[in-house]
Order: C-alpha cells, then structure tokens, then sequence
C-alpha cells in the first residue's frame, strides 16, 4: 500500500513540473525580448490588432465584429494580462468596434485614441458607454499627433482631421490612420479608408512610405488604388479577411495589383493569424494557421 502511494505521489508531482513547463512554455513568446510583435488577429469578417513593444507595452487597434477577438488576446497576450495600454476605435463600423465593447468588458485599458466622430448605431453607443464605464483617458486622433511607446517605437496618425471626421457621411473615410515605426521599420495602417483619402494624403504629400502595409478595408476594390500603393511601396501587405465573406473581399483587382508590384500579401482567411516580429532593421513574418 504504501510503495503504491509513494508511486501515485510521484506520479502526481510528475504531473505538477510537467504543467509548469507547459505554463513556462507557453509564457515564452511573451517575454521582452528586444523585438517588436505586431498580431494581425483572425476575427473572421473584420479587423483587429495587436502590438507589443520590445518593453512589453501594448496596443490593441480595433476588435472585430464579435467575441472572437478575447480568444485571439488570450493567446498573443501573457496569461492572466488582463490590461491594455493603448486601446485605439479606427471608425465605428460594427466589424471593427463590436468586439472593443468586449474587450472593455474583460480588459482595463490605460488609454483610449479615436475620433470621436459621432455615429448612431447600438454597438457603437455601447461603446461609448463602455469607454465612459472605463473612466479612462481618451486622446483624440489629430494629423502629426505621435504616441510613443517605447524607445525607438512610435504611432504617428496620418488621418483624419477632426472637422473632416465629423462631417465625413462615409465612416470608412473617418478612419484613424497611423504610421507605426520601429527604429527603421514601418508599418503602415491604413483602417477601412477608401480611394478618395488615399487621394488626398497623395495630393498632400503625406509621408506613407511604409516596409509593410495593412491593406486597406479587408482587400475593397474602394481602396488601394495603383497611385497609393506606389507611394507606399511595400515590401509585403497583409490583410484580415473573413473566410467566405458575401464581400468578395479581398477584390480580385487588389490582389492582381498586388502581384503586378511584385508585393507578396499574407491574408486570415487563408494563413490565420499573421505575426510580424522586428528588431528595428529587419522584420520576418509567421502565418499560424
């Protein structure tokens, strides 16, 4: 009896280390380790992202159009992380503010960056109550605005102007617009804008020079037009993209354009969460399928 104890104890404690190296493990990718990680999340039909800095500051832009994204969080972020530095709402269409309510539901966001363009629908009205809930500071997004995150890390928004955002009937062409660099990677996103501010920011000079782009409006015909994506000149685009969508996104015409420039794309509907790590000189890229 007592050899047979002595066996179930060990068995037991066996179990024990076994599940710490799993949780050590699992905890591993998310250590600070000097590299900049961008998680383009898998939410079906819509749009979320994820930044974590080389210090481990984060940032989530935009959340999907339902719960999924929490189950997305829960494996790009450190167990039992239940906050957020930077929450940011590109525009209020539901496919990407949906999930920002559960989101505020689950995690404590330290700040909130947005338009604060007005919008009447019920998801985004429970938004602002959730931010309201949160009684967290909200930062509003102004061209030439720059949010450091951490050394060599910034976000510098692009677009829109506040009185453009507010009068702006077409939520898509509201849509906050930011340069994420690192050290001398950028990554350029771009939201749901469609052709006519790809347009202005071209007409304007802005700078969107970019190594990587987030395709616009989940691969729309209305955005990426030749003149842009000339300008930005990626070396790679990736794009979320609802499997199946009733869209036909992402348009034929976008990905042709893409493969005439010579721009290999990466896109959820196919390749699953797409990770993009840098060290400030170079970046590589995961599909995890």
């Amino acid at each position: 009896m007592q050899q047979w104890l002595r066996r179930e104890w060990a068995r037991v404690a066996l179990l024990c280390v076994l599940a710490i190296l799993c949780l050590l493990v699992a905890q591993a990718p998310y250590e600070h380790s000097g590299r900049l990680v961008v998680s383009l999340l898998n939410v079906g039909q819509g749009e979320s992202l994820f930044i974590q800095t080389p210090s481990g500051r984060q940032v989530l832009i935009d959340g999907g159009p339902d719960a999924s994204v929490l189950e997305e969080l829960g494996v790009v972020m450190p167990l039992g992380d239940r906050t957020i530095d930077l929450v940011v709402l590109t525009h209020a269409h539901s496919d990407h503010v949906s999930g920002l309510v559960h989101v505020l539901d689950r995690y404590a966001a330290s700040g909130i960056l947005e338009t604060g363009a007005p919008y009447t629908t019920k998801v985004y009205s429970a938004w602002r109550d959730a931010v309201a809930n949160e009684g967290v500071t909200t930062i509003q997004a102004l061209p030439g605005r720059r949010i450091t995150l951490d050394k060599d890390t910034t976000l510098t928004v692009i677009a829109p102007n506040s009185a453009r955002a507010i009068a702006e009937k077409n939520p898509n062409n509201a849509s906050v617009v930011l340069m994420l660099q690192h050290g001398a990677v950028r990554m350029l996103l771009t939201g749901d804008m469609e052709a006519p501010v790809e347009q202005r920011l071209l007409s304007q000079g802005a700078d969107v020079d970019a190594d990587i782009l987030k395709v616009g409006h989940q691969g729309s015909r209305t955005s990426t037009t030749l003149p842009f994506l000339m300008q930005v000149s990626p070396r790679i685009g990736v794009m979320s993209v609802g499997a199946g969508n009733t869209y036909g996104h992402p348009h034929r015409v976008v990905t042709e354009r893409l493969a005439n420039l010579g721009i290999p794309y990466y896109r959820t509907d196919v390749d699953g969460r797409i990770t993009i790590e840098s060290d400030g000189t170079s970046f590589a890229v995961r599909a995890h399928k």
